[in-house]
Formats: structure tokens, sequence, C-alpha cells
């Protein structure tokens, strides 16, 4: 059984703001839920500041729901299972913070919403049946003081209209279903037992540990990951990557 986290999303490579990452690429994303996943503790830093920006949110809100589980399985053997920060009777609100001033000039307060976040956010949406949906992004700095703790927040309004995804009421040039697409790809590739397309951006590629072999192995999906786990890939720099190790993807975690 494969599950995939809406927190993990990751589009499909066309996205400019995603494309160059690996995790975008179905391929390496199919295989990467098939390691062993280690607990990841968030240090308390960040942790604290997620806290306080969703207490802020919640304290302006009534009739509302917190952390409230969202669970199905689009296909078998493949389930979205997620939380919705905050739910009220007519909104999804997904809760975003960072005290990096540099992470939230660079691309937030220019009002580009990161196609993570916005791809989350809009399965959330689907899963639920719901229209509209918000993104509160918050950075957290002291004052000048140093005295008391100021949010500077950028919300992005998303909303569905059919296949239409709009974000502070401008289309978005990916509609909902193409968005989406990465879930269907995944699910497919389970059912088929086939190996799922690879992304056509090779900035993406460059930082594979298999891509040196990503279209010279077995089309089996899981005869292509127990191939992976043998090969060692090099590094530009001349550094050895360690060995991966495969698991079989029908292997309920």
């Amino acid at each position: 059984m494969l599950k995939i986290y809406p927190s993990s999303f990751a589009p499909p490579a066309g996205n400019t703001l995603n494309a160059q990452y690996k995790e975008s690429c179905p391929r390496y994303f199919a295989w990467s839920k098939t390691q062993p996943q280690e607990k990841f503790e968030i240090p308390l830093l960040y942790r604290a500041v997620g806290l306080l920006a969703e207490l802020r949110q919640k304290l302006a809100l009534n009739d509302a729901e917190y952390e409230v589980p969202v669970k199905r399985e689009i296909s078998p053997g493949v389930i979205v299972s997620g939380r919705v920060d905050i739910l009220t009777p007519d909104c999804v609100y997904e809760i975003k913070a960072t005290t990096s001033r540099s992470k939230f000039d660079s691309h937030i307060r220019k009002g580009i919403v990161l196609p993570t976040h916005l791809g989350q956010l809009v399965t959330y949406l689907a899963l639920l049946g719901r229209s509209y949906g918000e993104i509160h992004w918050s950075y957290l700095h002291f004052n000048k003081a140093r005295t008391a703790i100021e949010f500077e927040t950028v919300k992005f309004a998303v909303r569905l209209e059919g296949d239409n995804v709009y974000v502070n009421d401008n289309l978005h040039p990916q509609g909902a279903v193409n968005m989406l697409s990465f879930y269907r790809i995944l699910a497919d590739a389970v059912q088929s037992g086939e190996l799922p397309p690879r992304t056509s951006n090779e900035n993406a590629c460059k930082s594979c540990p298999f891509a040196k072999i990503c279209d010279k192995g077995p089309k089996d999906l899981t005869e292509f990951f127990r191939e992976v786990s043998t090969v060692q890939t090099t590094r530009a720099e001349g550094t050895r990557e360690p060995e991966l190790h495969c698991h079989d993807i029908r292997r309920t975690r």
C-alpha cells in the first residue's frame, strides 16, 4: 500500500518553481515512498513558530475545527492522508510560518504562492468537496526593541471553479485536474506494476541518485527499484553517495 501525504505534495514538473527538485518527478517520488522513513523531529523553534501562527489565526475564528484528519483511498492500494490545519463551514485554512526573512521576501511577499503549498490546499479542497480555502503565510520576528514578536502575514485566497484554480482572483496556469494528476500517475503505477513516467525537466535529474540508469533499467516497478538498490552513483565533485536500499512498493507500511 502506498500512502501519500499532501504535505509532501510534489506537483508536476511543469511548475517552474518546483521543477528543479527531484521530488517533482513521479518516478523518484514513488521510489522515495518505498524507503524506510526515519522519524523526523521538528526543532522546537520551528514548532513554536508554527503553533504561534496557528494560535493567532484560531483566535480570530469562530465555529472552527483544528487538525482535522482527511483520509481517502483514491485507488486500491493508494491512500491520500493528511490533516487540515483549520476547518470552518466556509473555508479550509492552511497555515505556514517562517523566521527566515529571505524565504519570505523572495516569494511570499511578492505574492508568489509556492506550488507545493497550493497543491496541498487544492488536495484538501478536492477531498473535502470544498471550493474555497486560504493559505496564511506568516513571517515572525522580534520588534526592534526585542520585547515582542511581530507577525507579517500574506494571505492567498484559493478558489476552485470546476477545473479552474484562482489565487487571489487570478486564474492559475494549472488547472486542478493537471495539478492533482500526480496522484493519478502514482496510483496507475501501483495498479499496473509499471514504472511511472519520469519528469521531462532535466534540471530535476541533476540531483537524482539514479539518473544514470533511469531509462536503462527494467520497466517493472519493483524490479527497477531492486536494481536501484545495487547502484552507487558519483556526484560531480567526486564524492560517492551512500548505497540505496529498495523495498517492494506493494508492501504495507
